[in-house]
C-alpha cells in the first residue's frame, strides 16, 4: 500500500506490485484543467484510473446547473457505473487542475478483475464506501442544520484533497460557494452565512475559490 494514493480508493488498497500489473494494461494520457475526462450520457467502454490530480463529479440538473456530486483524487477509479451497468454514463467527470490518468478499457478491466480477487475485494469496498458517502449526505439534510452540514463535509473534504500548510489544511481544489451548496443540499447564500460563522472562529480562512482549514478538530466537533 502506498500513502500517495487517496485513503479508500482504488489504487490505496493494493500493494504496489498489483497496482503496476493494473498500470500496464492501461494507457496513460492526461487532461487539461477543465476538460471533461467522461461525459454524462455517452456509452461507456472503459474505466479511468486517476493517478495524479483532483477531478469533480458533477451532473447536469433539468435547468442546465452542474450539480457537483463528488471529488476524486489519486488513486480513484472512476466511470464504474457505465461499466458494470452497461448503461449510458450517469455524470461528468471534470479536471480540476492538470491530471494525470489511466485509462483501462472494458475487456481487460473485466478480466483483471477475474482473475485478481483483491481488485475486485477493493472495487466492491470502494463502491460500498461511495454509496455510504452518498447516504450520509442524504441523512444529513434532514437531520443537521445548514451550518453543521458544511462543517461536516469541510472534514471530510480535508481527508480527500487537503494539503498541510503552516496554517492548516488547504483543500486543493477550487470550489465556489454554489458548489459546496450542492454538495450539502443548501441554497449558496447559506454557504455564505456558513463560511462566515466558521470564519469568525478562526476554524477557516477563505479567498475565491480558496479554503484553509485552520482547525479540522474544531470542525469535528461542530459536526458532532
Amino acid at each position: 500500500m502506498t500513502s500517495r494514493w487517496v485513503p479508500g480508493s482504488l489504487l490505496g488498497g493494493l500493494t504496489e506490485t498489483t497496482v503496476q500489473d493494473l498500470l500496464k494494461v492501461a494507457r496513460r494520457h492526461s487532461a487539461k484543467s477543465g476538460e471533461k475526462v467522461l461525459s454524462e450520457g455517452e456509452p461507456g467502454g472503459h474505466v479511468e484510473i486517476i493517478l495524479r490530480g483532483f477531478c469533480k463529479v458533477s451532473v447536469t440538473t433539468p435547468g442546465g446547473y452542474q450539480a457537483l456530486l463528488a471529488i476524486r483524487g489519486p488513486g480513484d477509479l472512476v466511470g464504474e457505473l457505465a461499466e458494470f451497468s452497461g448503461q449510458a454514463r450517469s455524470a461528468t467527470v471534470t479536471a480540476s487542475g492538470p491530471v494525470e490518468l489511466a485509462a483501462v478499457p472494458h475487456a481487460p478491466f473485466q478480466h483483471f478483475l477475474r482473475t485478481h480477487a483483491d481488485v475486485a475485494e477493493q472495487v466492491t469496498r470502494m463502491v460500498g464506501d461511495r454509496l455510504a458517502w452518498a447516504n450520509r449526505r442524504r441523512t444529513d439534510n434532514g437531520a443537521y442544520p445548514a451550518e453543521a452540514r458544511l462543517a461536516r463535509l469541510l472534514a471530510e473534504l480535508a481527508g480527500v484533497c487537503g494539503v498541510p500548510e503552516a496554517d492548516g489544511v488547504r483543500l486543493v481544489v477550487p470550489l465556489s460557494q454554489g458548489e459546496l451548496a450542492g454538495l450539502i443540499g443548501a441554497q449558496a447564500p447559506t454557504v455564505q452565512k456558513g463560511l462566515q460563522e466558521l470564519r469568525r472562529q478562526g476554524i477557516v480562512t477563505t479567498g475565491y475559490r480558496r479554503i484553509v482549514i485552520n482547525d479540522v478538530a474544531a470542525l469535528t466537533r461542530w459536526e458532532a
